[in-house]
């Protein structure tokens, strides 16, 4: 937990919401998608690319095969 609380203090700010690891999911229609989500946090950059770099040191990428994947958070239309 040093290296994630490490990595949490550097993010500042940028780290609106730690998050925390996700279970099983249920598919309400459709197929399931490819890919496993197995965690998130939120963070707040004026970027995508402002976003990448808070993850460059992040102790997730210490696990073999370990992926991150980030995904913007859009306004909602009309609002």
């Amino acid at each position: 937990m040093d290296k994630w609380m490490a990595w949490g203090a550097s993010a500042s700010t940028a780290l609106v919401e730690w998050g925390a690891p996700l279970g099983d999911s249920a598919v309400l229609r459709g197929s399931k998608g490819p890919g496993f989500v197995g965690g998130y946090s939120i963070v707040q950059a004026d970027s995508l690319d402002s976003a990448k770099r808070l993850f460059d040191a992040h102790p997730h990428f210490g696990a073999s095969g370990a992926s991150i994947e980030l995904l913007e958070i859009m306004s909602m239309p009309g609002k």
